[in-house]
């Protein structure tokens, strides 16, 4: 589909709808129900959020047209946190705002693999701000590779010559700790 063809808010309903069915049937992991109906109150808001941006001279941003400044400033300024003990105005926190960037990644990427989009809009922003405990699945992004690499232990210590050695064995050869163990 050629990125210039409009498409209606349904449009990005029924994308959504098929993201969610492809996850849904994901074995490695697979979206429950409640996390479906969550995901797609964020999706939604995001749509209300973009329709209230202008853009071009009229009011709405295509949702297959959003950029990660769009991303940022909807994180910033047009999600409150949901907890009654603190304020409306009050930021969202960092896990609420990690989880819906990578929620609104996730349904880009969709885009792109459906040839919707030519680029996903969050990928880099994502990258760079996932931790390492954050993954799905043992596939390390560029990021997370140099974070592994830059914690190597130094020294010539028979604990760091091991260490060294099962890091190694993990990284380069793709073993699991069970099989290193």
């Amino acid at each position: 589909m050629n990125s210039q063809t409009p498409l209606s808010p349904a449009d990005a309903i029924e994308h959504f709808d098929d993201w969610e069915r492809e996850r849904a049937k994901d074995n490695r992991d697979r979206l429950s129900e409640r996390s479906a109906q969550l995901y797609r109150y964020v999706w939604k808001s995001w749509l209300r959020y973009l329709g209230g941006v202008p853009f071009q001279g009229e009011m709405g941003v295509p949702w297959r047209q959003a950029t990660a400044e769009h991303v940022q400033t909807f994180l910033d300024d047009a999600v409150a946190p949901s907890s009654a003990r603190r304020s409306p105005s009050s930021p969202i926190s960092p896990v609420t705002r990690q989880r819906y960037q990578r929620l609104l990644e996730r349904v880009y990427q969709h885009a792109v693999n459906k040839h919707l989009i030519h680029a996903n809009p969050l990928r880099e922003e994502v990258a760079a701000s996932l931790p390492l405990e954050d993954v799905d699945g043992q596939v390390f992004n560029l990021v997370q590779w140099r974070a592994i690499k830059a914690a190597f232990p130094e020294g010539d210590g028979r604990w760091a010559v091991r260490n060294r050695a099962l890091l190694s064995l993990l990284m380069d050869l793709g073993l699991t700790t069970s099989e290193v163990c």
